[in-house]
């Protein structure tokens, strides 16, 4: 059955993260610069791997504040090209004499692409109205990038043996979406890729579990619900308020939870972790983790439903609060001032 992962206990074992070498891709933003703050914060070395250099030099800067080690390669990151990515390898190499220890790929995009006919190009007088060519960038960021990061961290890994005394396994997680579990309306091309990335996660702990004990590393799926990041949309943040969001540094701590946590030999050599709101994550292991079970459908509504803010909060005080914080940056008073100061401010220029 899903094991509850209790937010209180996630950073038990974090002092083992002093002097290890971590990777995040899209480690600029959002989940990687949570994860990297709070690592670097414990003694990581963090690597910074990122395609927009201003966002990745206000990370370094706030790292380094803070006291913590961290470096990022000269050229920005794109995950989709192999030579980019192969780049941020070889810097752990050059800046710390080895492979990472740990490999996030996190890196991910939330546009609003599709295949759809709906996006057409305009008729003209010679020619019918045509389909629009298909944009993929969101699947060759969430996909295709996340496993060729996968893909390099595993050949990096073979190319360079860990030394028997480094106790450990390596870790590689990959960052998935409970909207790779169910659908997302106007997401297609985001669940697409999330359900896929699933699915690679999944095929490669059944070959890590052939391996048995000689398996060299431990593999793990990250699926939050939605948290309030920088691909968010105010338009989208309306449409959810009053459901409960994951705290984005909920995300950071399970990710260096992965990185910390002590598994057995004889257990899975990974695992899938759900973060549906702001309660504790949950984890499930490749074998139990099966969308068409009806065993595990019920797995994942027991958890969805859990958090009893639905009782504890009448709805229209949570849409309120949430409309308030998230769209308008104030608390629930400072949008109740608001809203009379405009009322006040329009009844004054409609009196004659």
């Amino acid at each position: 059955m899903m094991l509850d992962l209790p937010s209180s206990s996630l950073l038990e074992n974090v002092s083992q993260l002093k002097g290890k070498v971590l990777l995040i891709t899209g480690g600029a933003a959002g989940f990687g610069k949570s994860t990297a703050l709070l690592a670097a914060q414990h003694g990581a070395r963090v690597v910074i791997a990122d395609l927009k250099p201003k966002l990745t030099a206000e990370t370094l800067a706030d790292i380094r504040k803070a006291g913590g080690t961290c470096t990022a390669p000269d050229e920005p990151v794109d995950v989709t090209h192999e030579d980019s990515l192969r780049n941020a390898f070889d810097h752990c190499i050059k800046e710390f004499g080895q492979v990472p220890d740990v490999v996030y790929a996190n890196a991910g995009v939330a546009l609003d692409d599709h295949f759809e006919d709906d996006y057409e190009i305009a008729a003209t007088a010679s020619q019918a109205a045509q389909p629009g060519p298909p944009r993929y960038i969101t699947t060759d960021v969430n996909l295709n990038g996340a496993l060729l990061t996968c893909a390099l961290a595993q050949a990096y890994w073979k190319e360079h043996p860990a030394s028997p005394g480094e106790g450990r396994k390596r870790r590689l997680a990959v960052l998935s979406s409970m909207g790779g579990m169910t659908a997302i309306p106007g997401g297609t091309t985001y669940s697409t890729s999330k359900s896929a990335v699933l699915g690679y996660w999944r095929d490669v702990c059944v070959d890590l579990q052939k391996q048995g004990e000689r398996a060299d590393f431990e593999f793990y799926a990250i699926c939050p619900f939605f948290a309030k990041t920088r691909i968010f949309k105010p338009a989208l943040l309306l449409v959810l308020a009053g459901i409960p969001l994951v705290p984005v540094p909920l995300i950071g701590q399970t990710l260096v939870h992965i990185a910390v946590r002590d598994t057995p030999l004889s257990a899975p050599p990974g695992g899938v972790i759900i973060l549906p709101d702001h309660g504790d994550p949950a984890m499930g292991t490749p074998t139990e983790y099966d969308p068409l079970s009806p065993a595990w459908t019920a797995t994942m509504h027991a958890r969805c439903f859990k958090t009893d803010d639905w009782k504890k909060v009448k709805a229209w005080k949570r849409i309120w609060r949430d409309v308030a914080a998230n769209y308008y940056g104030t608390s629930s008073l400072g949008l109740v001032i608001r809203a009379v100061l405009v009322s006040f401010a329009r009844s004054a220029r409609e009196t004659p």
